[in-house]
């Protein structure tokens, strides 16, 4: 598939004059990724319209967002030199380029090169682009003539490869090759569409185009050719063979990465425990081996010789003292301990052999590969991958189980060395046995108590629906910390806010050759995975002998409790038992283990052991491997934590892009009513799906009604519905006929991203009758699709997203938001399952148009998800919303209807970015709250890991001082009550949409996190409104606290110092606003130090929740309209009449202040207004002779007048003003 990007200039609007006579003669030139187009020049024309359409090849349609389409104007001047002049330039990124069908008329205002280019006006432009394949290149055919015979030339047997690889000699009546066969070049494009020579970058030469020209089959095949003879052959490497251990039986505890390992040659007082097993090969020798190495061990070192073949009289015991390495054995490498005790050499492993009762009971040891001579006990101790059995008089045994002669210094510096060594490993091993017992016995304890803890929260945590008592300690927010950090060198850049889980990954791909089970040859084949007392299948394939299932399944390593996995497959059988069709078992410590950023591991066919009857056979592809959440294939996997269930697998959703339709319902002409002998009475009622709009009815009451209203909807893409308007005509209250309608594609609507006027069209109106269409009038109509609004489904103060929704409009992301789920601890039992509580948990994460959801955690109260998301940012000042959800469709039903059984709400944190600092992780611990109706309840508790990376500071900086929405929400505002509308139908247009995703996000889900009755009516976020609105007023309140107590001389010390300091700010007033400023900057350095250390999320104080009235709660989750009883909402009307009048009173008392100001003018009372406007005069005259400072001081002191010189009394003014007359005497 090619790209091409298709670039129109329609217009420009206002230009700047610069040919000299007033006016402009412009031009564009249009460049995109070295490709340079000229427009045609209008003359003297500043507003030109050209509708120009160009094409540009896009070279690399996956880079195409990091391009950018540059667009100059230039104006022709008349002058000798011909020097166009520069009128300003357009700059388009390439994430603003929109696919074919999406495109829209975009006016970019025109900018300079530099701050001080003196440049206006506008230009329109349409930017889009569009696929189209590659058309199938087939060479011309050629009749020739044939060609004469040609000689080969000789070569001799010594030739060189060069010579070997010479080609034959031109020809003039060869055939025709590939190259000749070539199309001719393409002609040169006229003058405005060519390319320009001066700009061409190096990467379109003349081999390029020839390049760009040319099929990519015919490219493929040379460019293969070309590799064939000038790659020069490489000379193949010695094969190296390397062996692996096959490790004993691990124990139950898990060996992280990074503790001892513990030694694979044990004392004989020890009990032997199992080595890891090695992920690399392990070479006999290396230069670490080398380098560690002693001189007396180094002389065992050298490579040894294959052995001779032992004789036939040779004991087997005798022959394992050979080095094993060379044998093929197995071989484990011991890892690094401390400097001087361990150098990373390879031993073999020994296997141990059974003990005999009396060496059992007298505590001794038999070795493998050694052999008891004389009544003395052998130890084996290695020197460099080489076990050397010695008995404890230092003599060594050769190959044939006989003593081999040593010097006297070789004997005594061996047994001494050994000796020491042996104290050395005692006296590390007792320790070392101590603190294994220490930690076994506090481990032991911990999950004691932790058991009785969980039994003791089963039986007395109450069922959902039920209140318990929080401590509201509970309530705050706790900062945590990982509590398993990850080894030191295990890098992991996508998961590292979450803590590794480690998995065992199973991909069962497909079956050959299975046997016959049924009476006509088939059988219904399915594989069951298990380990331990764990085990997952996949679905029955039926009547097929060579199934396909490609389902992958992930063991959590925690809980295996096996040491083989093992894999079967059975026949299903409706009516006996299912058959056994064979198996494959593992070995857990021989299953590799992947990195990344490896690839995924290949299947391999394994062929199915046999039974004791024979008669299994066939094979089975299998993929297996340990890996962690990290891995590719655990989204797609069933996890063994999740159950063998649907809808348990974590997803990420996209949500639909929504758009806004303005219908403008102009005029209709022609409608014909039912009853001609009556008046019609007419509106117009339009519909998008489940939404609903009418207009009001026309005033003229004819056959040509006019509305000139405007109706909004919201729709998603992709577009489904189509948009229909009906022409009504009511003919009595409860009646309407409908007399026609009008059906308009939504894909036949125009787009725009601005408010510019679009053409308005006129629409057949049809009536269905008979069952035929019948023209019935005609409806003049304007309809668009806005791009220029951003389509709100979430409220405004916790908004995710302000983006608009034509991309043409999108400006680029500033940094990056990654979030880290990790746990939920003491999570409440949300149902009964088996006369238990249980919870099924999972999570939802909303950011903009994203949604994730994790996998779900079966049957658990404290589950693991340890997963991480990662969301694009474009403006700090947003908010992620994380709730926790109780699933109550484990198993899905395409056919379930039942309404009752939605997924319980167990709690959701929000928190806020522009609170986190950049490039910081912040991992805490969230209480989860839900509002009951006994009361607030505490849910549990949410471990998240959040961090916000952003690039540049100064960018993320510089959206502060922009619009938090688009140009257009101020330009041409909508009004509340209809955002509001169109938030709730944006929301359920969503979670239509949403839900119907496999596995389905629910709409109860999106409704949750979405909130639709955030505005709804309830007394307790009244009372939370009114301390809130203290709260903002406690500064102003207290600094009139402050005053009064200065005017009332309680500090005669501050009262003093605010005498002075009002005296020089009096005398110097241009210090006022600097010291104002000042007082600014030091209170908000001052409250640094109390700034929130982690982001806040939910508070239940500042909520009204901690302590509610459950009749307050009950009226709060009461719907519209109400389901109670006619008592309850009696009651319930006369309290909030109650609450009504104060709030009625209020606004009178406000009312009543500012009619006694007006009645200063009004001559409502003559006598008050006769003496307002005498003193008016004289204090004007007063003001004009006397300075300004004197006036302000004097008034300063008069209000700050000891206390000895006033009355209890108001004073003069205060009295005047409260004698004055308002309009409340005038209310019935």
């Amino acid at each position: 598939m090619g790209r091409k990007l298709s670039v129109e200039v329609c217009d420009a609007n206002d230009l700047l004059p610069k040919d000299g006579q007033e006016s402009a003669s412009p031009y564009c030139i249009i460049d995109y990724d070295g490709q340079r187009r000229k427009t045609e020049m209008r003359n003297q024309d500043p507003n030109p319209i050209c509708n120009s359409k160009y094409e540009f090849v896009v070279s690399d349609p996956e880079t195409m967002d990091n391009e950018v389409l540059e667009i100059n104007v230039y104006s022709e001047k008349k002058s000798l030199l011909h020097l166009p002049s520069f009128l300003g330039k357009v700059r388009i990124p390439g994430y603003c380029f929109v696919k074919q069908g999406e495109e829209a008329i975009v006016y970019y205002p025109l900018r300079g090169r530099t701050i001080f280019s003196n440049v206006k006006g506008e230009l329109g432009v349409k930017v889009w682009y569009f696929d189209e394949p590659y058309e199938p290149y087939d060479p011309p055919i050629l009749i020739l003539s044939p060609p004469p015979p040609i000689v080969a030339p000789e070569y001799h047997e010594a030739a060189a490869p060069e010579e070997e690889l010479k080609p034959v000699m031109e020809d003039p009546n060869a055939a025709p090759t590939v190259e000749d066969a070539m199309p001719e070049p393409i002609p040169e494009a006229p003058a405005a569409m060519a390319f320009s020579e001066k700009v061409r970058p190096a990467a379109y030469s003349e081999e390029r185009k020839m390049e760009m020209r040319t099929p990519p089959r015919v490219l493929f095949e040379q460019k293969r050719e070309a590799e064939m003879f000038q790659q020069p052959l490489k000379a193949k490497k010695p094969e190296v063979v390397s062996y692996y251990s096959v490790p004993k039986q691990r124990k139950k505890q898990d060996i992280r990465k990074g503790e001892e390992r513990t030694p694979l040659i044990r004392k004989k007082e020890e009990p032997a425990l199992p080595s890891a097993p090695t992920a690399e090969p392990v070479p006999s020798t290396s230069p670490v081996q080398k380098k560690n190495s002693s001189p007396k061990s180094a002389a065992a070192t050298p490579t040894q010789p294959d052995p001779p073949p032992a004789p036939p009289d040779s004991e087997p015991a005798h022959e394992e003292a050979l080095p094993l390495a060379t044998k093929g054995l197995p071989v484990v490498t011991e890892e690094p301990k401390e400097k001087g005790k361990s150098n990373g050499t390879a031993f073999p492993a020994i296997p141990e052999s059974p003990e005999t009762p009396k060496e059992k009971k007298e505590g001794k040891k038999v070795h493998w590969g050694t052999k008891q001579m004389e009544g003395e006990e052998e130890e084996a101790i290695g020197f460099e991958g080489l076990i050397v059995p010695l008995n404890k008089k230092g003599k060594e045994l050769n190959g044939n189980g006989k003593l081999k002669i040593k010097d006297e210094e070789t004997i005594k510096s061996t047994e001494a060395d050994r000796k020491a060594k042996k104290q050395e490993d005692e006296g590390e091993e007792d320790i070392k046995v101590k603190l294994q017992e220490k930690k076994k016995e506090a481990e032991e304890e911990e999950e004691k108590l932790a058991e009785e803890e969980r039994q003791r929260d089963t039986l007395e945590r109450p069922i959902h629906g039920q209140l318990s008592v929080v401590d509201p300690s509970d309530y705050a927010l706790k900062d945590i910390e990982l509590s398993t950090p990850r080894p030191v060198g295990e890098k992991s850049a996508t998961h590292d806010l979450v803590e590794n889980m480690h998995y065992l990954f199973i991909r069962v791909v497909k079956a050959r050759e299975l046997a016959e089970k049924h009476a006509e040859g088939s059988c219904d084949a399915y594989v069951k995975v298990s380990i331990g007392n764990q085990s997952l299948r996949t679905r029955a394939i039926h009547k097929s002998l060579n199934p396909s299932w490609n389902q992958v399944f992930a063991f959590g390593k925690e809980r295996m409790g096996a040491q083989s996995l093992e894999v079967t497959l059975w026949a299903e059988d409706t009516v006996n038992r299912d058959d056994f069709l064979g198996s494959v078992s593992f070995e857990l410590a021989e299953i590799p283990t992947r990195r990344q950023p490896d690839s995924p591991l290949a299947p391999q066919w394994y062929r199915l052991d046999e039974t004791q009857e024979g008669r299994v056979k066939g094979e089975v592809m299998l993929a297996v491997w340990m890996g962690t959440q990290a891995d590719e294939a655990f989204t797609e996997a069933w996890q063994s934590d999740s159950g063998d269930y649907a809808n348990t697998r974590s997803k990420v959703y996209i949500a639909p892009k929504l758009w806004y339709i303005r219908v403008s319902v102009v005029e209709a002409q022609d409608v014909q009513p039912l009853d001609r002998l009556r008046l019609p009475e007419l509106s117009v009622r339009a519909q998008l799906g489940f939404q609903i709009l009418k207009t009001s009815f026309s005033r003229n009451r004819s056959t040509s009604p006019s509305w000139n209203e405007d109706l909004m909807f919201v729709a998603a893409e992709p577009f489904e519905d189509d948009l229909i308007l009906t022409i009504e005509d009511r003919v009595s209250p409860m009646k309407e006929d409908q007399l026609g309608y009008v059906r308009i594609p939504l894909s036949s609507i125009e787009r725009r991203v601005d408010s510019r006027p679009i053409a308005s069209r006129w629409f057949d109106v049809e009536r269905i009758k008979n069952l035929k269409p019948v023209f019935h009038g005609r409806m003049h109509l304007r309809v668009c699709f806005e791009g220029g609004y951003h389509v709100m489904d979430e409220p405004m103060s916790y908004i995710s997203c302000i983006r608009p929704t034509a991309k043409q409009l999108w400006k680029p992301n500033i940094g990056l938001l990654e979030l880290g789920i990790i746990c939920a601890k003491g999570l409440v039992p949300m149902k009964t399952r088996g006369g238990r509580g249980t919870t099924d948990s999972y999570c939802v994460a909303k950011y903009g148009q994203k949604w994730v959801r994790t996998r779900t955690i079966v049957d658990n109260f404290n589950p693991c998800w340890n997963e991480q998301y990662t969301w694009e940012v474009h403006d700090p000042c947003t908010v992620i919303t994380v709730a926790v959800m109780d699933n109550w469709h484990l198993h899905f039903n395409p056919d379930e209807t039942d309404a009752d059984n939605k997924d319980g709400r167990i709690g959701k944190v929000r928190i806020r970015l522009s609170a986190l600092e950049r490039n910081r992780v912040y991992t805490n611990r969230y209480p989860l709250l839900m509002l009951q109706q006994l009361g607030v309840k505490k849910m549990g508790e949410i471990e998240l890991a959040v961090r916000f990376s952003t690039s540049s500071m100064l960018e993320t900086l510089q959206i502060y001082s922009e619009p938090l929405l688009p140009k257009l929400h101020y330009s041409h505002p909508l009004g509340v009550a209809q955002t509001e509308k169109l938030r709730i139908a944006a929301m359920r247009v969503s979670s239509i949409r949403l839900s119907r995703s496999e596995p389905p996000l629910r709409q109860e889900v999106v409704q949750y996190v979405l909130e639709p009755d955030s505005t709804a009516w309830s007394l307790r976020r009244s009372r939370a409104n009114y301390y809130r609105i203290l709260n903002v007023l406690s500064e102003p309140l207290a600094l009139i606290n402050r005053f009064d107590g200065i005017c009332k001389w309680k500090n005669k010390f501050k009262t003093i110092v605010a005498h002075l300091l009002f005296c020089f700010l009096v005398c110097f007033p241009r210090f006022v606003l600097p010291m104002l400023f000042v007082f600014f900057f030091l209170k908000g350095a001052w409250l640094f130090r109390f700034r929130a250390r982690s982001p806040p999320s939910i508070d239940a104080k500042l909520s009204q929740a901690e302590q509610v009235d459950p009749e307050e709660l009950d009226e709060e989750f009461d719907p519209i309209p109400s389901t109670k009883d006619s008592e309850i909402v009696r009651v319930r009307y006369d309290r909030l009449r109650v609450e009504a009048a104060k709030i009625q009173n209020m606004l009178g008392d406000l009312a009543t202040e500012g009619e006694r100001i007006l009645a200063l003018f009004t001559w409502r009372d003559p006598r008050a207004t006769l003496i307002s406007t005498v003193f008016w005069l004289p204090m004007a005259f007063i003001l004009y002779l006397a300075p300004i400072r004197l006036v302000v001081m004097l008034l300063g002191f008069y209000t700050m007048r000891h206390p000895n010189f006033r009355k209890p009394i108001p004073p003069v003014p205060l009295r005047f003003f409260k004698r004055l007359p308002s309009l409340k005497d005038h209310i019935l």
